[in-house]
């Protein structure tokens, strides 16, 4: 159900224990191939169930501040930089996709041999061999019309990871807006909550402007943070978010997948899997018509999140539509099985 045209660029993967959502840019035809090819490495890296550094000298390599996670979440950013690459390889490939990117948005569930469980591990599948990621999922329900202008990163634009706020605060200057990522204030730094051995946890990884929200204990909570000029200006205190919701800088990214990572790189978060959870990954095109409130309360209301995600398409396109828009929706039935998972 739902509406899709021809030229959307948004695209989506909704497997066992991996959900994202990308949403590319650089023209019709080069923000597709982007976004396709971001979720088609990233399902093909959590189906082989291998990690791209797996030695004591290659972990080296990586950053202090990701050294420091558990290996699946390590695994989550070494992919991310592997799909920039590819990403920008492809585009030199090309005259007609050069500067082609992606947002992408990731989050991935760790079980199984990292926490004494056996895991079968599947034989390497060909790139070539993987299904659309359209066609993964049961009743795909998703919507897009005329895309709204997104601009191409700006390297003028470093950005640090600030502090946020308390994860029970509201924002002053819009309170109905959650503080970004309550459930860890620092992005990029391992979740003190989830260092027990055994115990599952979801990592989560994002670049650009599509989101991961979690709705636990009625609250919403906005766990990823944009990366746009728009989001830079709050930070030094020259925008309100109010202001920033109607500023032609909220499309204006300051990263993406495709050779436009900036100093800042992949933001990185481990989670606890906790039964009850609700969690939506969207593309930026649903908060174009739909706020914080109306999210909510379509979250609230307890419906599959099959009928969750197609209600909160159908309500963003029918305020906006100006945007491609995907949503998926994960439920969290259990701590030790798999979560539901639908989209929109």
């Amino acid at each position: 159900m739902g509406w899709r045209s021809d030229g959307n660029e948004d695209s989506f993967v909704v497997d066992e224990t991996l959900f994202a959502v990308a949403d590319g840019l650089g023209g019709y035809k080069g923000g597709e191939i982007a976004s396709k090819l971001a979720v088609r490495i990233l399902h093909l890296a959590a189906r082989q169930k291998t990690l791209p550094m797996s030695g004591w000298l290659d972990d080296l390599l990586l950053p202090d501040h990701i050294r420091s996670f558990k290996p699946g979440t390590r695994s989550l950013y070494q992919t991310f930089r592997e799909i920039d690459h590819a990403i920008l390889e492809r585009a030199t490939q090309d005259l007609h996709l050069t500067g082609m990117a992606t947002t992408l948005c990731a989050m991935q569930i760790h079980r199984g041999e990292e926490f004494g469980e056996p895991e079968e591990k599947p034989s390497p599948q060909p790139f070539e061999d993987l299904q659309p990621y359209d066609d993964l999922a049961e009743n795909p329900a998703s919507a897009s019309h005329n895309r709204s202008s997104k601009n191409h990163p700006s390297h003028n634009h470093p950005s640090p990871n600030p502090a946020k706020q308390n994860p029970t605060s509201q924002n002053p200057a819009n309170p109905n807006h959650p503080s970004p990522n309550p459930a860890n204030p620092n992005p990029s730094s391992p979740n003190p909550a989830n260092q027990n051995p055994g115990t599952p946890y979801f990592s989560i990884a994002n670049v650009g402007d599509s989101r991961l929200y979690r709705f636990s204990g009625n609250r919403l909570q906005q766990i990823t943070e944009d990366h746009t000029v728009a989001q830079e200006l709050i930070h030094e205190g020259r925008m309100t978010e109010h202001q920033a919701v109607q500023h032609e800088s909220r499309h204006k990214l300051t990263q993406a997948l495709g050779g436009f990572l900036s100093e800042r790189g992949v933001d990185m978060w481990e989670m606890p899997v906790v039964a009850g959870d609700r969690f939506m990954l969207c593309s930026d095109g649903l908060v174009e018509g739909i706020d914080n409130r109306g999210i909510t309360r379509i979250l609230a209301k307890n419906k599959t999140a099959q009928t969750t995600a197609e209600t909160l398409v159908k309500e963003s396109c029918k305020k906006d539509g100006r945007d491609d828009t995907t949503t998926v929706v994960v439920d969290v039935v259990s701590e030790r099985r798999p979560p539901r998972r639908q989209h929109g």
